[in-house]
């Protein structure tokens, strides 16, 4: 039997970006059994837009907060309002490839122990262009069991992509939803925590396109973590307090990869129009600050530059370990 997939999309002043978000899910080869659309109390025209994109629409249902609550909040909210076995996330700056839910629910079918599915994301900018995508070394496709996950997160960390990752309900309710304080960082915590329990589906396919945007909460997040690293501290102590899923290896491995990451993005972001002595001091910096948060990781230096010109995603090259 085929499993009832919910969407939860969130939206707060986008109104510029539904055509493409919402419009994306509308389109899915495999739709939602059930869209619920929250917005955050937006003050352009999201509630007219959205109103008019889903009249007639009969899985589709729009809920307006009385307040401003923020992202976490109200993907907890979401998830309490679900009905569906599984559900997608989506923020209302991204886009949606046709077969995402297709191939996500079919993984979650074929491998009902996974608590998950993500698939690959190239990533884009305001303009919609395509700007690349994060490197990663992934898993083979399908079903990565729990042991794997470890290894994998140990040697070279997460190949998860908030926007494409589709959740099953039960699982999330069974951990008790998404760390609200978490901040940018909530679903990243959320697949870690699931796929170390029970393993992971993943496809070596680009199914969405994560729109990065100099105010997105990821965007923020990085730069404040680059300045402070006491978010990074309190991430580290709530992996430690779940020992039985978090090994103290990875969370050392986890924090210095976390932080050197923010300082690469923030550097790269500040640095793009500085002269060429400003820039060589800077990569000197980024090196030295590598081999200090990353030591374990300086090998792979050999094989897979940090460093690197993003290209539009090649499916087959984040495909395999």
């Amino acid at each position: 039997m085929s499993a009832k997939v919910s969407v939860i999309l969130l939206n707060y002043n986008y109104s510029r970006y539904l055509d493409q978000s919402l419009g994306s899910l509308l389109k899915q080869r495999r739709p939602p059994d059930e869209l619920i659309i929250i917005d955050d109390v937006s003050a352009d025209d999201s509630v007219a837009k959205i109103t008019r994109m889903i009249a007639g629409v009969p899985y589709a249902r729009l809920v307006r907060n009385e307040r401003n609550a923020g992202c976490n909040s109200n993907m907890n909210k979401g998830l309490a309002m679900a009905t569906g076995d599984v559900i997608l996330f989506a923020a209302s700056d991204d886009v949606f490839y046709d077969r995402l839910i297709e191939v996500g629910t079919e993984l979650l079918e074929q491998y009902p122990r996974a608590p998950l599915f993500s698939g690959v994301s190239n990533i884009i900018d305001a303009g919609g262009n395509k700007t690349g995508y994060l490197p990663f070394i992934a898993p083979r496709g399908g079903y990565v069991a729990p042991q794997m996950v470890l290894s994998q997160l140990e040697r070279h960390d997460s190949w998860f992509m908030g926007n494409t990752t589709i959740y099953r309900r039960s699982a999330l309710l069974a951990a008790g939803g998404f760390d609200e304080p978490l901040d940018s960082f909530a679903d990243g915590f959320m697949c870690r925590l699931l796929s170390l329990q029970y393993g992971a589906c993943y496809a070596p396919e680009v199914v969405g396109e994560w729109r990065r945007l100099p105010e997105g909460m990821a965007s923020l997040g990085a730069e404040r973590v680059a300045k402070d690293t006491s978010f990074a501290d309190n991430v580290a102590r709530k992996m430690a307090a779940r020992s039985d899923v978090f090994t103290s290896r990875y969370i050392r491995r986890w924090k210095g990869r976390y932080i050197f990451g923010a300082i690469l993005f923030t550097h790269a972001k500040n640095g793009a129009s500085k002269g060429t002595l400003a820039k060589l001091f800077n990569l000197i910096y980024v090196l030295w600050m590598f081999v200090r948060l990353r030591p374990w990781d300086v090998p792979s230096l050999l094989t897979r530059p940090f460093i690197r010109t993003y290209s539009t995603c090649n499916t087959a090259e984040v495909a395999s370990a």
